[in-house]
């Protein structure tokens, strides 16, 4: 519900291993709560909580266990988040940026306005982007736990960059990954 309204059905989908009982007592306590509304949509007070799940991922994303082999249990939703979340504390160099990052079936895009302000959303770019990475969702968990960098990703064939003049230094710096 980050990146906008949700039906309970997408709700469900995206949260695998959440029971159907489960799913409905959470929203049930989110909404008692005043953090969300019908529709499944945060509240103003709900949205004022992004802050604080975007250092909360943070925080937990050097903790993960490394996954081997091809199984794993991330989504590509999982994924892109984990890079959303980087970029909020991201230090981008100066002048405005616009990416747009697709991690498998998900896309999302960053932008660093003019006074310096970093967001990421999910939707089209709505102008030109500077930068177009492309990646799967191992390699941008990886890259968002810090256990590969830009170089090691882009050297194994799991990220490439599109549009970019500088080989991917202001994605990598945008999105807090090392280069």
């Amino acid at each position: 519900m980050l990146d906008g309204p949700r039906r309970y059905g997408e709700l469900q989908q995206r949260l695998p291993g959440l029971s159907t009982a489960r799913l409905a007592d959470r929203l049930r306590e989110l909404s008692a709560a005043g953090l969300i509304q019908d529709g499944y949509k945060l509240t103003d007070q709900g949205q004022r909580l992004i802050p604080a799940i975007h250092a909360l991922t943070r925080f937990g994303l050097p903790r993960l266990q490394t996954l081997t082999g091809i199984a794993t249990a991330y989504r590509p939703s999982f994924a892109a988040y984990a890079l959303r979340a980087r970029a909020d504390a991201a230090t981008l160099p100066a002048g405005p940026f616009l990416s747009v990052t697709h991690v498998e079936s998900e896309s999302f895009c960053t932008r660093r306005d003019t006074q310096g302000q970093v967001t990421t959303w999910v939707g089209t770019p709505g102008a030109e982007p500077t930068d177009i990475a492309l990646t799967d969702t191992i390699t941008a968990m990886a890259l968002a736990a810090q256990s590969w960098t830009v170089a090691q990703a882009q050297s194994r064939g799991h990220l490439t960059f599109q549009k970019t003049a500088d080989g991917g230094h202001r994605w990598a710096a945008a999105h807090g990954v090392r280069r």
